[in-house]
């Protein structure tokens, strides 16, 4: 219940008050990490019955960070924090969740420039650098439009 109304008025906040953003930009930037942390945390404790509120709460996030991308000059700073969090801990997350929260980090993806995804590959783990590998191979592949057809 608190993670859904959370997320409601980071929602508000981004469609209604969205001249103002720049004001409260790091603030919401770090609801939007507890968002996911709380996520990361309940997909580390799930058990069968909580597998569908997994599931909402990823498509929550994926719409959230979608509503982010006209926005994009605002929080092009910010998104080395936000893609971090996700990829420290992406283990956590059952492979489907993965796969619902997906094109919400590709969303994030948008946002970034090169030398964003260069500053995010400097700050990560072994780990944590063959899975952005991999998620940009995958996001270039299938998600960025590159002018061809």
């Amino acid at each position: 219940q608190v993670w859904q109304q959370s997320y409601l008025l980071l929602l508000r906040l981004l469609r209604q008050y969205h001249t103002t953003l720049p004001q409260y930009l790091p603030h919401f930037v770090a609801g939007c990490n507890a968002l996911l942390r709380a996520l990361l945390y309940a997909a580390a404790k799930a058990d069968s019955t909580d597998h569908n509120l997994l599931h909402l709460w990823a498509s929550n996030l994926t719409r959230l960070y979608g509503y982010m991308l006209p926005h994009a000059t605002s929080f092009r700073k910010h998104m080395v924090y936000m893609l971090s969090e996700f990829f420290y801990k992406h283990d956590a997350l059952p492979v489907d969740v993965q796969g619902t929260l997906r094109p919400g980090i590709y969303a994030l993806f948008d946002i970034c420039s090169k030398y964003e995804k260069e500053q995010l590959y400097g700050t990560l783990d072994g780990t944590g650098k063959v899975l952005l590998k991999a998620i940009d191979a995958h996001y270039k592949e299938s998600h960025q439009y590159t002018g061809k057809v």
